[in-house]
């Protein structure tokens, strides 16, 4: 869609037709946010400007209305403009594509940085071409139609002197006397205008009007202002006196075969949704921009769909190149790359140099003083990209990775713009353009279900979309059973093309990893845990903690793990199912058992270290025979920072526990949590350990089941002090002489 202010204020759909907006002050609320493309305007500043600063008592509210009908029909319409509530007001986030007069300054800007008059003629020719009448004039604020239309109108009077004048130089004024006799006509004391009128008639073989032209000017400004028209005014005319006739201009030459300017761009993605935000980022940023993102979010999708939209301003070419830096094979060398860019810019075969240093002068030289855009997808590394980017000012590069490349931002100052998970609503309309807004609309519930289960994942949303599209009478409660099995969910995100589904993206970052961090990566799908920190990463791998460290940055940077809070790493619940089908194929028996011996033996020691201030009984507290490798992480603070600990770890330890207790490390298994080697007192201070922190998560019915365990416990073994303990904690008082007793438990003898 796109908002057009140059003449009656209009809302276009993808084909160009209208869309109806019937309300006045609807066109006025969406005319004011336009006009402040990607910047908040503050809610008193959208009543001043539709009521004429006379705003009614209900005129909020009315507002509020308008921009939810606004967002309707921007949704509607699959629109790349975004209606945002920022405080104190509105923003409408968008690119400059999307607003006319965003475009059409665009436009006038490349053309004054042109050293070719012809180019800048062409830019803005092409600038006017977007005006439609006087802007804004039909909407019902006198201060939008009269005062903002009047600048609007100043900038593009400006725009014709710049096109006429350009147009002059070439000798071809003939064409822009039309346009420059209606301008004359409502600035007749507009004095540039009227020197082109002047030299534009001439070129017309119309000197008798040219003069008179002067002659009528003069009288006027002298009649009306007291004043005699301008050097530049009375210049032009002695030029045309001078003068006589023009002569005819020499026919124009044989035209020359010309090597049309590069269009390499790929086919857009069908079916893109939403991202106005990213889009408006790209459209801010100058110059050098990386996208970066995890396999499948969609940068490749989100830079086409900028770049189909901005390719005005890059009018001599775009230049497209795949690195295939996470692909099967092996990447494509910066030197086959500039091989392919030299001959689109219209190098010979045999003028390509052999050497790379060479190629990539001869490529920058050919980029001088041109607007190109240059896009280099899948790109891996920092070296594998600085070849490819142009020197000039006039050219803008977009660079596309699953890594953060660091190195692009401190060294070249690249911008970024970061691509995540689709918001729900945005990941519903893309299964709706899939499947069918009918077919998702009539299973909300479950496509709410299908959208949590593809976490928003670009490409996980369009395989489950076209797994419903090629089977009618699948419903949506089927795939969502299907993708429910966690065994199976990678497979059935994976289509016919087995290189095209989740699996394989992940895959391929995988495969691309250092081998301490592909190692970690493998060994993190025996972790039953929602995230670690570095020193279980430490202890689950072997490594030391720095590499371990390192470990996780380099997964963090290939968007595998996510930092979610100081010093804790997660994985999306895809990546997750990823590395335990990973531990499961990639890892020998011997190399699991050795990680869950370590695993294990580390949680065995930090739990120890943080019950310590928690619990009277010291003795009953084991450590393994050999510390962790890594160490355990610090826990100053006493109770508080055990008791946090606690609640961060202990579903983890919780669940490794419960997977381990059956098989040979039960021992340590049940110490990790004081339930070891078959004594009781163990047991029972376990689950009063389990019942104090699960109190503390809030967890009350399950502390309360917990505790009244270890108060049977207590009282089988007749320990009167601990039981008491207990039942104070579960509120029962002391009773039977003494002895703690609780639901079930044996008081007798």
């Amino acid at each position: 869609m796109r908002v057009r202010l140059l003449g009656p204020v209009e809302l276009t759909n993808g084909d160009g037709a209208p869309v109806a907006i019937a309300a006045g002050k609807r066109r006025a609320v969406l005319a004011v946010l336009a006009l402040e493309l990607n910047q908040v305007v503050p809610i008193d500043r959208l009543l001043d400007l539709i009521w004429d600063g006379d705003p009614p008592p209900r005129a909020r509210t009315a507002v509020q209305g308008h921009v939810s009908a606004l967002r309707r029909l921007l949704s509607d319409g699959g629109s790349g403009l975004e209606l945002a509530t920022r405080e104190p007001g509105y923003a409408l986030l968008g690119t400059a594509d999307d607003v006319d007069l965003y475009l059409f300054r665009s436009l006038a800007e490349q053309a004054s940085g042109a050293v070719d008059d012809r180019a800048a003629a062409g830019l803005l020719g092409r600038a006017l071409a977007l005006w439609r009448g006087t802007p804004l004039s039909d909407l019902p604020s006198a201060t939008l139609r009269d005062e903002v239309a009047a600048r609007l109108g100043q900038a593009r009077l400006a725009a014709l002197e710049g096109w006429a004048e350009r147009k002059v130089r070439l000798t071809e004024g003939r064409d822009t006397v039309p346009e420059l006799e209606e301008a004359v006509r409502a600035e007749p004391f507009r004095e540039p205008l009227v020197r082109l009128l002047l030299l534009a008639l001439h070129q017309a073989d119309r000197r008798p009007a040219a003069l008179d032209l002067y002659h009528r000017t003069r009288k006027l400004l002298d009649t009306e202002l007291g004043v005699d028209p301008g050097t530049p005014l009375r210049a032009a005319y002695e030029t045309v006196l001078r003068a006589g006739p023009p002569t005819p201009p020499p026919p124009p030459p044989l035209p020359v075969p010309r090597r049309p300017a590069p269009a390499q761009l790929p086919r857009e993605a069908a079916g893109f949704v939403g991202r106005a935000t990213e889009l408006g980022a790209l459209g801010a940023a100058q110059g050098l921009v990386l996208v970066v993102g995890p396999a499948g979010v969609g940068k490749t999708a989100l830079t086409l769909r900028w770049a189909y939209r901005s390719v005005a301003a890059f009018p001599d070419g775009q230049l497209f190149a795949d690195l295939r830096g996470f692909s099967a094979g092996s990447p494509v060398s910066a030197a086959s790359v500039l091989s392919g860019f030299l001959r689109a810019l219209g190098a010979a075969d045999g003028s390509i140099p052999a050497d790379l240093d060479e190629r990539v002068a001869l490529y920058r030289s050919l980029l001088a003083g041109r607007r190109v855009l240059v896009v280099l997808d899948n790109v891996r590394t920092v070296g594998d990209v600085l070849p490819l980017l142009p020197s000039g000012p006039g050219c803008s590069t977009v660079v596309t990775s699953r890594n953060l490349l660091g190195g692009l931002v401190a060294r070249e100052g690249a911008a970024v713009v970061r691509v995540e998970a689709l918001p729900p609503e945005e990941s519903r309309a893309l299964l709706a353009r899939t499947v069918g807004p009918e077919r998702i609309a009539a299973e909300a519930a479950a496509s709410a279900e299908l959208v949590r289960l593809c976490e928003g994942l670009p490409l996980a949303l369009r395989v489950a979309g076209a797994r419903l599209a090629m089977r009618a009478g699948w419903t949506v409660s089927e795939l969502v059973t299907d993708l429910s099995d966690e065994q199976a969910r990678l497979s059935v995100l994976t289509t016919d093309d087995a290189d095209s589904g989740v699996e394989a993206a992940l895959r391929l970052s995988y495969r691309v990893l250092p081998e301490p961090a592909a190692e970690l990566f493998r060994l993190l799908g025996l972790h039953p845990g929602a995230d670690v920190d570095a020193w279980t990463a430490a202890a689950l791998s072997g490594q030391s903690l720095a590499d371990a460290r390192r470990s996780l940055t380099d997964l963090v940077s290939a968007h595998l793990l996510q930092e979610t809070s100081t010093g804790r790493f997660a994985r999306h619940d895809l990546v997750r199912l990823y590395t335990v089908r990973l531990a499961e194929q990639d890892l020998s028996a011997q190399e699991r058992d050795r990680a869950l011996d370590r695993l294990l033996d580390y949680y065995l020691d930090v739990t120890a270290t943080a019950a310590e201030p928690l619990i009277a009984q010291k003795h009953l507290l084991h450590r393994p025979p050999v510390p962790p490798a890594a160490g355990t992480p610090p826990l100053a603070g006493g109770a508080d920072a055990s008791a946090a600990w606690f609640r961060t770890e202990v579903a983890a330890a919780q669940a490794l526990v419960t997977s381990s207790a059956d098989g040979p490390r039960a021992d340590r298994a049940w110490r990790v949590l004081s339930r070891a080697y078959g004594n009781s007192a163990y047991e029972a201070l376990a689950l009063r350990l389990i019942g104090q922190f699960q109190r503390e998560l809030g967890q009350e019915a399950e502390a309360a089941q917990s505790l009244r365990q270890s108060l049977s416990i207590y009282a089988q073994l007749g320990d009167r002090t601990e039981a008491a303990a207990v039942a104070t904690l579960l509120g029962v008082e002391e009773r039977d002489g003494g002895q703690a007793a609780s639901p079930g438990a044996d008081t007798s003898g």
